[in-house]
Formats: C-alpha cells, structure tokens, sequence
C-alpha cells in the first residue's frame, strides 16, 4: 500500500512540474505547446457510405451494393441530411461501372452478380459529385471457394450391418 501511495505522490509530482518547452517543426514555423488543444480538422459537407449486402457470396450469386449519401450542416447543430437536389452515384463493381441517382432518403442499389476470383478480395470503388466535388469511398466482397459435396467413391454400395 505504501509503495502504491509513493508511486501515486512522484506521478502526481512529475505532472505538476509543467510540460516540456514548445517544439518547433520543419520549415513551417508551425510551433506546438504542450497542453495547447488542437483544432480539429472541419467535418466535410458531404459524406457517401458503401457496403455489400452479403460480404461473402458464392460465384455467380446475385449480391447487393448499398450506398448512403448524407449532406452536412458545417456548424454540425442539426443532423446529415439526404442531398436535394439527388446526387448521382457511380460504383465499379467487377470493372463494370454503373451509375444512379440518389432517392429522397439518399440512398441508392446497385445489384449485380458476384463474379470475383474465389477467396481474393474484390474491390468496389464508389463515388459521387456534390457541389462541384468528387467524393469517393471503397468497399469489397470475397466470393467464397467452391464448396464440394461429398459423394461416394464410385463402386461401392452401402451394405447393412447383420
């Protein structure tokens, strides 16, 4: 108990001798000083989310490609909303690249045949523009390997026990 107390009284005492001195860095003149908050970068307008119905399906099932579109308020006081007017959404899935526009909710489907090579990640490349700028974002799906079913060897013929 006592050893936790003093380790507790040089933590606390080393914290209260103040931080090291500021840190200059490169030739930006960009000077940092512990305990200075950073500033956070700002949150962009526009954001566009992916994903992949069934993440791992057979070789030539019918899959889904799912995409949200969401405008931001720049002060973030009031919740993402859909882009109105619609934005059109472009996604290349397997090298072939489809296009739609958004729908009131601002969501949009794309479905398409799972032609991907067996346990290799496929990558889908998705992408929008919104106010002049192009916003882009990646998913993927790994079609799973052939699944065999056992047979039995030929010739031999099941027997009942006597």
């Amino acid at each position: 108990m006592l050893g936790s107390i003093v380790a507790l009284s040089l933590l606390l005492a080393g914290c209260s001798l103040g931080g090291s001195p500021p840190v200059t860095t490169g030739n930006n003149n960009v000077i940092f000083a512990p305990g200075q908050a950073a500033t956070p970068p700002p949150f962009p307008p526009f954001t566009i989310g992916a994903y992949i119905a069934d993440m791992s399906p057979q070789l030539g099932e019918a899959d889904r490609l799912y995409v949200i579109a969401r405008v931001h308020d720049a002060t973030m006081s009031k919740p993402p909303m859909p882009p109105n007017p619609p934005v059109t959404i472009s996604a290349t899935i397997d090298g072939s690249t489809q296009s739609m526009p958004t729908d009131a909710d601002g969501f949009a489907a794309f479905s398409f045949t799972a032609k991907g090579t067996p346990t290799q990640p496929d990558i889908v490349n998705v992408s929008a523009v919104y106010n002049g700028k192009t916003y882009t974002t990646t998913t993927f799906y790994t079609v799973l390997p052939p699944i065999s079913t056992p047979t039995p060897a030929p010739g031999t013929t099941p027997t009942p026990s006597s």
